[in-house]
């Protein structure tokens, strides 16, 4: 069963889900960790919109700011 599958999921609700999904896979606690960390960076990015309704594109153009701001940081300049 998806962990989507319920778009009126609270987030304690989701992450509870998101969680069991991932001790159920076998991902080790750190790598939890880093996963929910990864997924709130996400959610608060997009404060407006519900966490299940964020769209491919959405996830693209985060994931678009997150290399900008890493080239940024390693260069010491503004990224493109």
């Amino acid at each position: 069963m998806p962990i989507n599958n319920k778009i009126n999921l609270s987030k304690n609700q989701f992450k509870d889900k998101f969680k069991d999904h991932m001790i159920l896979k076998g991902f080790s606690f750190e790598t939890q960790r880093a996963y929910w960390s990864s997924l709130r960076g996400l959610i608060g990015f997009y404060p407006d919109v519900p966490m299940l309704k964020i769209t491919n594109e959405q996830i693209q153009k985060y994931i678009l700011h997150l290399i900008k701001v890493l080239v940024a940081g390693l260069t010491g300049t503004a990224a493109f």
